[in-house]
């Protein structure tokens, strides 16, 4: 659609609604109050419109339509691309799309229907009521940083030895970041965060030149080869991993037989099997 159409329509709207859905300047448009209460409306909308046909489809007894995951980090051996496809050969109708981000971004979308499930670093107390939740293991999380620094020569690093040290951590409302800030805390340490990114293959080009040291999780850093030295840390820091979805919602074909793909899921096998990968 052309944006002169889009714009149109976006007025229209807003004549009927009688309020302002979007503030314009002369370089970004933001979302009123009113437009995000619109938007997650108009999301659940969209999501029950696509049901249909996934319900019909599923009366016929066929799996059809669209799942979208979310998901990050590779955490507790746990490959979610590798098991996207799995599910995608016992369900080639399906179309497979996998969205990243935090913990907290995640439990955000599945709030407002924008994905149908999640694989998220996420401690038991910290589930919302709404969703329901699959424990799958937990993942030890562990210091990384470049081959020749003095910390590789230690079997183990505490928190307390990191005063002035740079970190590069990850975004804020990340499960590892929310972890590491409160040990570091309780330390005493001030953290200087020289970069903050989500994206593994940055975080891992940074510490492998020596710009700063990291904390990830155990998978992650034996993922990274050879390229960084890795240790365990003092006190032992580890997160659980959860399979989470949005209990009250009508789960479309796809989404459902997901869900029970999961739920049916050989984690032994599975965590055996992606660590072999390494």
């Amino acid at each position: 659609m052309a944006q002169s159409a889009l714009s149109q329509q976006v007025k229209r709207l807003e004549r009927e609604l009688g309020t302002e859905l979007l503030v314009r300047t002369t370089r970004r448009v933001d979302l009123t109050e009113a437009g995000k209460a619109v938007l997650t409306r108009a999301t659940r909308i969209l999501a029950e419109a696509d049901a249909v046909a996934s319900d019909v489809d599923e009366m016929r007894g066929l799996v059809r339509g669209r799942l979208i995951v979310g998901g990050m980090l590779p955490a507790g051996g746990i490959d979610l691309p590798a098991l996207l496809l799995d599910f995608r050969e016992l369900h080639p109708g399906v179309e497979v799309r996998l969205q990243e981000g935090t913990a907290a971004e995640m439990v955000a979308r599945l709030r407002g229907d924008e994905i149908d499930s999640a694989i998220a670093m996420l401690e038991p107390e910290e589930i919302p009521d709404f969703l329901g939740a699959r424990r799958l293991g937990e993942e030890r999380l562990v210091m990384v940083m470049a081959r020749d620094d003095e910390l590789a020569k230690r079997t183990r690093v505490r928190f307390d030895e990191l005063h002035g040290r740079p970190f590069v951590a990850f975004r804020e409302g990340a499960a590892v970041r929310r972890v590491v800030d409160a040990a570091l805390a309780d330390a005493g340490v001030e953290p200087r965060m020289a970069f903050e990114t989500n994206d593994l293959s940055m975080m891992r080009s940074v510490v492998g030149r020596g710009l700063a040291v990291a904390v990830v999780p155990e998978t992650v850093a034996a993922w990274s080869g050879s390229s960084v030295a890795w240790r365990p840390l003092s006190p032992s820091l580890r997160r659980s991993v959860a399979f989470v979805w949005r209990k009250e919602r009508h789960q479309p074909a796809a989404a459902a037989a997901f869900i029970q793909f999961i739920r049916e899921l050989d984690l032994k096998k599975t965590r055996r099997v992606a660590l072999a990968g390494d």
